[in-house]
């Protein structure tokens, strides 16, 4: 058995009998998530600053930039659910066992919580600068004039489109797992090493195991398809996640 098969054999025992708190941990995720777009969506219409297909009557207006700033801030003091969604799944790595109460394990303590929140504002700022930066299709898009779904485009331009969005998209994988994966898992697992112990300081760690991260991720790829519909979703994710930290507690074991 190879080591992909081992690790998500592994992630499977584990994850029997502790169903309950780890799809109850992503839902309070997800739900969060939704509750402050569609609060975002409901303030914006009720200050007349969306039209009926979503878009932005003036962007630059107070309250709308209030709005956006406020659902922003409300998404950033509200991460360390993220990051409790993952322990979740860490505790399944390291003790075999997970409860719901882990959820909000880093809002136990004022100074938890802040460094949480700057862990998560350092692996999210670099990983949205660096794919903006990297984003492929969108300049495809500003050279062409054009997007996919618009009419009348010519067989060569969605070609060109089409390739564009794949390479970024698999740019944007990349990223995940060189910016964002060994670092979640890590600072779950780990959260003593602190924001930094988690984020610079584990660089050579995290390109050290990186073949190891994207062999993992690539041997999920038939699941990732599923989630094209929501409910395997609620099964892929933790699996992934679980999975995934099964293997950064075998290699941090062997690197220190």
């Amino acid at each position: 058995m190879n080591k992909n098969k081992l690790i998500k054999q592994q992630a499977r025992l584990l994850m029997q009998g502790n169903w309950v708190p780890i799809i109850v941990g992503w839902v309070i995720v997800l739900l969060t998530v939704i509750t402050v777009y569609y609060l975002q969506s409901i303030l914006l219409f009720a200050f007349d600053q969306l039209d009926g297909n979503g878009n932005f009557y003036d962007i630059k207006s107070p309250a709308t930039l209030l709005t956006v700033l406020g659902s922003y801030a409300c998404i950033i003091f509200l991460s360390p659910l993220f990051n409790g969604a993952v322990r979740l799944s860490a505790n399944l790595a390291q003790n075999q066992r997970t409860y719901t109460s882990e959820m909000f394990y880093y809002f136990s303590g004022i100074r938890l919580y802040f460094k949480t929140i700057l862990f998560n504002l350092i692996v999210g700022w670099f990983f949205l600068i660096l794919s903006r930066l990297t984003d492929v299709y969108t300049y495809a898009s500003k050279i062409l004039s054009a997007n996919l779904g618009d009419s009348g485009l010519s067989a060569e331009k969605i070609a060109v489109l089409i390739f564009a969005a794949v390479i970024s998209a698999i740019i944007d994988i990349l990223l995940y797992l060189i910016l964002v994966h060994f670092q979640m898992l890590v600072y779950s697992i780990q959260p003593e090493r602190g924001a930094f112990g988690c984020t610079f300081l584990l660089l050579p760690f995290v390109f050290k195991n990186f073949g190891k991260a994207l062999s993992l991720f690539l041997s999920f790829i038939g699941w990732f398809a599923l989630c094209f519909f929501v409910v395997p979703s609620m099964y892929t994710v933790p699996y992934f996640i679980t999975a995934s930290a099964n293997e950064a507690k075998w290699l941090l074991k062997a690197e220190y």
